[in-house]
């Protein structure tokens, strides 16, 4: 509300907005909510939310940090594994790319962080999460192309059944929403339901 207040003074002229300084303000404000989720690594507010709050648990000291010694919690539930020294090499790009990623989207230095260390700030964090992310829906996607070819499905075959599987998914969300019962919804497509589809 500050931000939006100080925007309206700077383009008002006697408590008052014209078209075309409407227009400004406008672009402006746009300009800078993407500038801000651009340094959220694209994420939600929600899940920022809940990505600082896996961060904070990690932060056993509450330092503001996960330094070396809490490394270890961070790389189990992120799936990392440090076996030997190419998974020590892979994690360092990793956060390597993070620190980049993050100072190229407009982060502070301070927050990104020195190149070669493991020590993570959360806006680091973050686009690490964001990159792990990348990685996973990459290799899903591999695998569900290759799968579509060991069973012969065209591209524009698994296009349209991934529309339609899709397109029950919200159904059944909505389903569930008006029951509002408090059970999940049951994912279960039979033949038959799909063919209703």
């Amino acid at each position: 509300y500050v931000e939006l207040q100080t925007l309206a003074d700077r383009y008002s002229k006697e408590d008052r907005l014209d078209f075309d300084s409407f227009v400004n303000l406008v672009d402006e404000l746009h300009h800078s909510c993407q500038a801000e989720k651009k340094k959220q690594a694209s994420f939600h507010d929600s899940e920022v939310q809940d990505i600082r709050r896996q961060f904070a648990r990690i932060d056993h000291d509450g330092s503001g940090e996960i330094d070396r010694d809490e490394i270890p919690r961070l790389l189990k539930p992120m799936g990392i594994e440090l076996k030997n020294k190419d998974d020590q090499r892979r994690l360092m790009a990793l956060i390597a790319d993070a620190r980049k990623w993050a100072a190229e989207s407009g982060v502070d230095p301070d927050d990104c962080g020195k190149q070669g260390t493991a020590t993570l700030r959360f806006p680091v964090f973050l686009f690490m999460c964001r990159l792990l992310q990348r990685e996973k829906e990459a290799k899903a996607l591999a695998e569900e192309e290759e799968e579509a070819k060991v069973l012969g499905f065209t591209e524009g075959q698994v296009k349209k059944l991934h529309s339609k599987f899709c397109f029950w998914v919200a159904r059944m969300q909505e389903e569930s929403q008006i029951a509002d019962d408090g059970k999940d919804f049951n994912l279960t497509l039979t033949l038959e339901g799909f063919e209703k589809l």
